[in-house]
C-alpha cells in the first residue's frame, strides 16, 4: 500500500487523501549520506530538524485552525519528498500562484521556516484539486526519473504509485550467520 499525498490513482480515480507538504526540488543524489538526514532529493538532504520543525510549526498552525494535529514526522517526510515534483510542476503550468488568501493564511504563522511554508503551499495546491490525470502522469514520469532516497524508517519511496511504502517493520536487516564473519579472537 502506497501512501498518497493528494494524487490521482494511475487509473484515473481522483482521491485525495492526504494534503500536506515539504518541499525539495526532484533529481538525483548519491547516498543517504549526510548526517542527520531523513532523505536525499536532487542532492539536497531533508534533516531530521527539518522535518522536526516543520511538523510542529504545521501542527500549531492546524491546531490554532481546528483544533487538531494531525501531522505526524512520518507524513511530513513523505511530503519532502513529495511536495517539490507537484510544486514545481503547478509552478511551471501556472496551474497555481500563490494569491491573498493563501498569503493572508501564511502569515498567520510566525516565523515558518521554509519546510513549513512548503507545507502549507501543498496543501493549498492539492486541497484545490488543482491536479487532472494528466497533470498527475506527468508528475510522475518526473518522479521516474528521479533517484531519491529514503532513511527506511520512513519507507522507500515508490515513484511509480507518487508516494512513500510504509516502512518495513523489521527495517534494520540482520545478515545471515553463514555471511557474518567470526569475530576476531584476541591473542595472548
Amino acid at each position: 500500500m502506497v501512501q498518497r499525498l493528494g494524487l490521482p490513482t494511475r487509473r484515473g480515480l481522483v482521491t485525495c487523501v492526504t494534503a500536506i507538504g515539504i518541499a525539495l526540488s526532484a533529481g538525483a543524489c548519491g547516498t543517504l549520506d549526510k548526517a542527520h538526514s531523513v532523505a536525499v532529493v536532487n542532492g539536497q538532504a531533508i534533516s531530521v530538524s527539518d522535518v522536526a520543525t516543520a511538523t510542529q510549526q504545521y501542527n500549531e498552525f492546524v491546531a490554532s485552525k481546528s483544533g487538531k494535529a494531525p501531522n505526524t514526522e512520518a507524513r511530513t517526510v513523505t511530503v519532502l519528498v513529495l511536495a517539490g515534483f507537484i510544486i514545481d510542476y503547478v509552478t511551471a503550468t501556472g496551474k497555481w500562484k500563490p494569491d491573498v488568501a493563501y498569503n493572508n493564511l501564511l502569515s498567520t504563522v510566525p516565523d515558518a521556516s521554509p519546510s513549513t511554508v512548503e507545507l502549507i503551499k501543498f496543501d493549498a495546491i492539492t486541497g484545490g484539486n488543482t491536479l487532472t490525470q494528466p497533470d498527475v502522469d506527468a508528475i510522475l514520469a518526473v518522479m521516474a526519473k528521479t533517484k531519491v532516497e529514503v532513511d527506511p524508517r520512513y519507507g522507500t519511496f515508490d515513484a511509480s504509485q507518487g508516494g512513500l511504502r510504509p516502512r518495513d517493520l523489521n527495517w534494520m536487516k540482520t545478515v545471515p550467520a553463514d555471511q557474518n564473519p567470526e569475530p576476531a579472537t584476541p591473542t595472548q
